[in-house]
């Protein structure tokens, strides 16, 4: 967990800076929005969102393992790339189904096994994972933008490689690629502009399985609404 406050920092810094920028936007277009207001339907970016319909989205951010597998560190997040597809009621309910690729990392370790007739082994561990499944969540209109909140369920697998004989640290008896089922939490802070919709996102994966690593994505979106 202590490399959670680390890998969210990037992420925050990045969020202010595009919803900063674009509310500075904001401010230099509303006088000639006063003057010449739209008719009827507003064109305007910084008009209140409208609450429904189908979304198309694409993401690609970077993720950080928040617990071992085991005694082990792995890291099958790293660099992800994802697709998310939902369709949200008029009241803001969102039904919705997720996939991502993690390209993963290698990271070292060191195995201590007195029982073995040694103390210290040192090794790497490279990892990667695909999840899927499904979630609900809640669109809320905020301003110009849109803030989900999503929670779901779905299937990890994870693919490993070690450095040395799985036997000597008693990883033998693990399947490879690893499965388990996780939960998986999720808010995002949205802009809807006509058919497009962008903007930054932070999901949180809970593994039920002690051998995968639970981890915690921060990633930038962009698709289309319909």
């Amino acid at each position: 967990m202590r490399r959670l406050p680390f890998f969210i920092a990037p992420w925050l810094v990045l969020a202010s800076t595009f919803f900063l920028c674009a509310a500075v936007a904001r401010a230099e277009t509303a006088p000639a929005e006063k003057v010449a207001p739209a008719a009827g339907q507003s064109d305007s970016p910084w008009a209140p969102p409208k609450i429904g319909g189908f979304q198309f989205l694409a993401s690609g951010g970077f993720g950080s393992s928040t617990s071992e597998a085991r005694t082990f560190d792995l890291s099958p997040y790293g660099a992800t790339f994802g697709l998310d597809v939902g369709y949200t009621f008029r009241p803001g309910f969102r039904l919705g189904a997720y996939g991502g690729y993690s390209l993963g990392r290698t990271v070292d370790n060191v195995d201590t096994n007195p029982a073995l007739g040694r103390n210290d082994l040192p090794f790497t561990a490279t990892s990667s994972s695909i999840s899927g499944g499904i979630n609900v969540g809640w669109d809320v209109p905020l301003y110009f933008l849109i803030l989900r909140y999503t929670v779901g369920a779905g299937i990890t697998s994870m693919k490993w490689d070690f450095s040395v004989d799985t036997r000597q640290v008693n990883w033998d008896s693990i399947d490879n690629p690893v499965l388990g089922i996780h939960v998986a939490t999720g808010v995002a802070l949205l802009w809807p502009y006509k058919f497009f919709e962008g903007g930054v996102g932070l999901d949180y994966l809970i593994q039920t399985s002690y051998t995968l690593p639970s981890g915690c994505i921060g990633k930038l979106i962009a698709g289309v609404r319909l």
